[in-house]
């Protein structure tokens, strides 16, 4: 076999690796991308120091300062906030592995305050990425777990759900 023939099997070899290699990734990078689903749960949260049974509702938001997603539905943040002092009793709390000063931060630039923030790593949580909400009861019950950035209508139904916060 020539020089040039041994070049040219090595260059086919190659430019298939490299496409096999540019699939994984993108599926890899697909997996892990945020995708918007509502799941109901009957498995419980656990985040350290935080008491269920204060609120009949609790909201847990799984953010991070540098998630775009995460900064873009600020404006949801926001209605969920407001909407939570007209109902009463709903705790929002917000879950992170940034250090607190710096989510606080992040927040409070967007005018956005929640009841606490808890320092947590992702693996804890059993979440995909951030944005994740929970809705949870005052059992610590997962009744709602939507994972991305949510859409109108998911918005209104986490809405929904803590103004009948009788029916957790």
């Amino acid at each position: 076999m020539s020089k040039l023939e041994r070049l040219t099997h090595l260059a086919i070899v190659t430019v298939c690796l490299g496409g096999i290699a540019l699939v994984i990734g993108v599926r890899h990078l697909r997996d892990q991308a945020p995708q918007s689903s509502n799941e109901k749960s009957a498995h419980s949260l656990k985040l350290p120091g935080v008491a269920w049974q204060a609120a009949s509702v609790n909201v847990v938001l799984q953010l991070s300062p540098t998630c775009h997603f995460c900064m873009e539905s600020m404006p949801f943040y926001r209605r969920l906030v407001s909407s939570r002092h007209a109902v009463g009793e709903v705790a929002i709390i917000v879950a992170s592995e940034a250090p607190t000063e710096a989510m606080a931060s992040a927040l409070a630039q967007n005018n956005v305050v929640f009841d606490r923030i808890v320092r947590i790593e992702a693996e804890a949580l059993g979440s995909p990425g951030t944005p994740t909400l929970w809705v949870v009861s005052s059992k610590g019950v997962i009744e709602r777990r939507y994972i991305g950035e949510l859409d109108s209508s998911s918005e209104e139904e986490v809405l929904s759900l803590i103004k009948s916060r009788d029916a957790l």
